[in-house]
């Protein structure tokens, strides 16, 4: 049995579980098979557990691009959902967006980090124009890297999003904007490392373990979980 096949085998989180991208050596998902295409990203610089590798953005040109599935599963309607990750930015680093549903023409969501201050920002959007979201009020640290998890409860109310830096659950601001209907498809594809195609947005950073659950709300006992044991 490969490795890969145990750890999904392995991960006792599985269920809703729609794409898991480890990124030790390319940009595989290991559920759906929703590939990545890797532009100027680099493998091989240690992963958060030590061990495996990361993908690394060099700030300028590199990124993760993934085509949307047919089945829209990185689209989320009105039900809940939830996305972790592990970041590393380092001091001085470049751009914001760790990872986006996004092409030129629509933002579906985003998660952004805004370097001068170090905050993380979560926003979703509907076709309809309007959005909602949430900005972390306590920063990110440099040169460490922290894993961050966003859960939805489902509906239309900003008060359904979660942030979680590591295992704490973050306070945060609320963004509205009326008429927020859902996060409809819109056909837009996944991007990490970059904000659409928007000149000078490239992030510096590495990015390891990503995971995306649609249909599940990760509580706070299971992500303090997934940050202990690397899952």
């Amino acid at each position: 049995m490969s490795y890969y096949r145990q750890l999904i085998q392995s991960d006792p989180y599985i269920t809703s579980q729609v794409a898991h991208y480890p990124f030790d050596t390319n940009a595989n998902d290991l559920i759906n098979a929703y590939n990545g295409t890797s532009n100027n990203i680099v493998y091989t610089n240690p992963g958060a557990s030590g061990t495996g590798g990361s993908a690394t953005f060099n700030g300028s040109n590199s990124t993760i691009n993934v085509p949307n599935p047919v089945s829209n599963d990185f689209s989320f309607g009105t039900g809940a959902f939830s996305i972790n990750m592990w970041v590393y930015i380092p001091t001085g680093g470049v751009g914001g967006t760790y990872i986006t549903k996004r092409d030129p023409t629509f933002n579906e969501w985003t998660i952004f980090h805004n370097v001068a201050t170090s905050q993380l920002i979560w926003t979703q959007r509907s076709t309809s124009g309007g959005s909602i979201g949430r900005t972390a009020t306590i920063a990110v640290p440099f040169n460490v890297w922290n894993m961050i998890t966003i859960t939805f409860s489902g509906g239309l109310l900003v008060g359904g999003i979660k942030m979680y830096l590591n295992r704490n659950l973050l306070v945060a601001t609320n963004q509205v904007v009326a008429g927020y209907t859902g996060n409809n498809p819109t056909g837009c594809r996944m991007l990490l490392g970059r904000q659409g195609n928007n000149a000078g947005t490239f992030i510096t950073a590495r990015i390891d373990s990503t995971r995306i659950w649609k249909g599940r709300e990760l509580n706070a006992t299971e992500i303090t979980d997934i940050y202990n044991t690397f899952y």
